[in-house]
């Protein structure tokens, strides 16, 4: 599991540092960052990963827009959605897009790692 390739998108460089660090350290490989949406749907096509960890709110095309996106692309990319406000239409509309998990920040290192490996767990566990 711990093979598992990740596209972190943050348009906050901090944020993007701190969750390659904790994803590395994890055992994860981080093969691609992008700062925007756009950007995202650029490396999911060129890196196929096996996770996007997906900020919700960045300027021009937000995370929401950008998830619809990376699964009408790729419909098996599983995708954690990360934003520092948990209102309820945000949730909402992240589950009805096709998030496979919600992480708010600040982030948790232990919650956050947890979160990964249920969600890729999940994802092989129900691969022949």
């Amino acid at each position: 599991m711990g093979t598992a390739k990740v596209l972190i998108v943050d348009d906050q460089m901090p944020m993007r540092h701190i969750l390659r660090s904790l994803l590395s350290k994890a055992g994860y490989r981080v093969v691609a960052e992008a700062s925007n949406g756009k950007k995202a749907i650029e490396m999911n096509a060129q890196f196929k990963p096996d996770l996007i960890c997906l900020d919700i709110t960045m300027p021009g095309m937000d995370g929401i827009e950008t998830l619809k996106k990376l699964k009408n692309d790729h419909p098996d990319v599983l995708v954690i959605m990360i934003t520092g406000h948990s209102n309820r239409k945000d949730i909402e509309a992240a589950i009805e897009a096709g998030a496979s998990g919600y992480i708010v920040k600040p982030i948790h290192a232990g919650k956050t790692i947890q979160t990964v490996q249920r969600i890729l767990a999940n994802r092989f566990e129900i691969q022949p």
